[in-house]
């Protein structure tokens, strides 16, 4: 045993002494170990804290571009204004002349609305014998397709401008205010601040938006057509029964590309962000955002910073219109009788003497107001918008067949057409004397009919450059028991009013080429024993009316007409005795009801939503009249007007 001294340490053996050393050791390199791994935990997390901010803040950058990019509308000489999405006529920049808002139509909704078009024009000319009158249908939809191609160029070059740091001053939305796309990305990035880094700074000026498109495309908004067998897809693809956005579906000759917008504002993959593609032509949709971040060590800003580049692409949103209420296509037959070779609709596409008979239509429109006639302010003028101001009925109304469905969008269903020219629907079976027919399509795009009693109608208005059609002696009937020359009935006249020929404030005038209200109007209300108005003479005031015998005094007050007496087609002398027999033309006299366009309650100078956007107004009227013998000149033609 080893003795130990008092006040002296034990010695320890050299071994002994040797693993203590070492165990401190360890301990010591241990904690230094932990330490390390605590400060780099706290790095790393720190790294991808910083990362994921930014990540979010470019992410939110990129959202925001896309969301104001769908926001920007632009007015367009032929569809009125246009932008990546549908809006309801609830905004203050798109107000008409006359007060009321316009829809807007966005570039995916108005080529669909085209491509259905050209699809119709062949299904229909294929039902009802592919009348020649159907060349009329086919140049109206390639005319659209070519201000289509135009417009969404046009568009291109607002939306890429307005992502400039400077923006594009023409970059507005419905309501007027500016759209910044740039600014509104900025700001979002900004808002998301990086906290989590020891030390970040946003580098000013770093931000640049890209506009592109989505190789492979998505889904879109638009339904392709029904029934889908007779889309005419070609073997492209589709998603959910609606057309994919950058995917051709080429028909007629014609390249239909639908640009990149959704249901939603979402975020895309920016491994499929292009520039260009291989197609003929691509509206660019897809926004890229990109910034520059700098990272300080610690948080020391006297050393160099790490910069750190994020990229985030966005698609916009197309919010669908629903249309609830596209409106009316409308015929009657009010003089007791309807002309026995005009059964159904389609007879007014391929009855033969409509095609090629020896009286061409006349084409008119207003100009300078609406028209109905004397003391109208607008004045008809010749109006050769269709290729001709002379041509047969039937391309007339092939025409306004085309505008009344182009008014119904891509959702028209191409059977229901199709049945409705057949005449499905008429009760009857046929065109019956004194009805009148209302068509409308429904928010599933099936076209419904209404029959009514219709023999005495208010003489509905044209509105300002839009299209009236009037053809005097377009069918001539015979009478099969009567020997020629006298087997020959009284000649039909045929009148057509298309209210929607030409849209937009630029084209369509002071109404913009929207339908026609008819709110309180009593369509088809009337019976016809109770008989017509006849006009007085001109010394009797022009409110002095003589009906079923009786006299009395009416105030039509705003559904009145000015002027007086019965003049002929020509605004020719005025009647100097008692007429049943009006102008030969389908506008109001004094004493005949007239339907000119109603504003609404409240000041339309203020703008509001017109009412035709949720109840059906008129968009096309068809009225066939009887010609009769003027009593007080007989070598003068007229109509009975009711």
């Amino acid at each position: 045993m080893r003795k130990i001294v008092r006040g002296q340490l034990p010695v320890l053996p050299e071994g002994r002494r040797q693993r203590g050393n070492m165990i401190a050791l360890v301990a010591a390199i241990g904690a230094g170990l932990l330490v390390a791994l605590l400060l780099f935990a706290l790095a790393y997390t720190r790294l991808l804290g910083g990362n994921q901010e930014q990540k979010t803040a470019i992410e939110a950058a990129s959202l925001a571009a896309a969301k104001d990019l769908g926001r920007i509308v632009m007015k367009d000489d032929h569809f009125g204004w246009v932008s990546l999405s549908d809006y309801a006529p609830t905004g203050s920049m798109t107000k008409a002349p006359d007060g009321f808002y316009q829809p807007v139509y966005s570039m995916n909704t108005i080529l669909a609305s085209i491509r259905l078009d050209l699809i119709m024009a062949d299904q229909v000319s294929a039902a009802t014998g592919t009348p020649s009158s159907m060349v009329t249908w086919r140049n109206l939809a390639n005319r659209d397709y070519t201000a289509a191609m135009t417009a969404k160029n046009n568009l291109a070059n607002l939306l890429q401008n307005s992502l400039l740091p400077g923006g594009d001053p023409n970059a507005k939305d419905i309501h007027g205010a500016l759209v910044q796309p740039y600014n509104s990305a900025e700001a979002a990035y900004k808002q998301n601040n990086i906290r989590q880094t020891g030390g970040s700074a946003y580098v000013n000026g770093s931000l640049k938006l890209s506009l592109g498109c989505l190789d492979g495309g998505s889904e879109t908004t638009v339904k392709i057509p029904t029934p889908n067998s007779k889309a005419a897809l070609g073997g492209a693809p589709t998603q959910n029964g609606k057309y994919m956005s950058y995917t051709n579906y080429r028909y007629d000759g014609k390249d239909f590309v639908f640009t990149a917008a959704g249901s939603t504002i979402k975020l895309v993959d920016t491994k499929k962000f292009r520039t260009t593609l291989g197609l003929p032509y691509y509206i660019p949709a897809i926004v890229m955002a990109e910034a520059d971040q700098k990272f300080f060590e610690n948080g020391d800003t006297t050393k160099a910073a790490r910069i750190v580049h994020s990229v985030s692409c966005a698609q916009p949103a197309c919010v669908p219109d629903p249309r609830p209420a596209p409106g009316m296509f409308i015929a009657d037959f009010i003089d007791g009788d309807v002309p026995k070779s005009i059964e159904r609709p389609s007879d007014l596409l391929n009855q033969s003497q409509l095609t090629g008979g020896p009286n061409p239509a006349s084409m008119k429109t207003p100009i300078g107001g609406d028209y109905n006639g004397p003391g109208s302010a607008g004045t008809l003028v010749s109006d050769s918008s269709l290729g001709s101001s002379s041509m047969p009925p039937a391309n007339g109304m092939a025409a306004a067949i085309h505008d009344w469905l182009r008014q119904g969008g891509h959702k028209v269903n191409i059977d229901s057409v199709i049945a409705m020219l057949s005449g499905t629907g008429l009760p009857s079976g046929r065109f019956m004397p004194n009805k009148m027919y209302r068509w409308i399509i429904d928010q599933n795009g099936n076209i419904q009919v209404n029959e009514s009693n219709g023999s005495k109608e208010p003489y509905i208005a044209v509105s300002e450059n839009q299209l009236y059609m009037e053809c005097t002696d377009a069918l001539d009937e015979v009478d099969a028991s009567l020997p020629p020359p006298g087997n020959k009935t009284s000649p039909w006249a045929v009148y057509m009013k298309d209210e929607c020929r030409k849209w937009g404030e630029i084209a369509g005038g002071q109404h913009a080429g929207q339908p026609l209200p008819v709110d309180g109007t009593p369509l088809g209300s009337y019976n016809y024993s109770e008989k017509w108005i006849a006009c007085l003479p001109q010394a009797l005031p022009d409110t002095a009316i003589a009906m079923n015998g009786k006299s009395g005094t009416v105030k039509f007050g705003e559904m009145g007409a000015t002027g007086s007496g019965a003049n002929d087609r020509s605004g020719g002398t005025i009647a100097t005795t008692p007429s049943t027999v009006h102008r030969l033309d389908d506008f109001a006299e004094p004493g005949v009801m007239a339907l000119n366009y109603q504003y609404t309650s409240g000041s339309p100078a203020a703008g509001v939503m017109p009412n035709v956007y949720l109840k059906n107004g008129a968009v096309v009227t068809v009225r066939f009249r009887i010609e009769l013998a003027n009593v007080a000149t007989p070598t003068v033609e007229g109509h009975v007007k009711r």
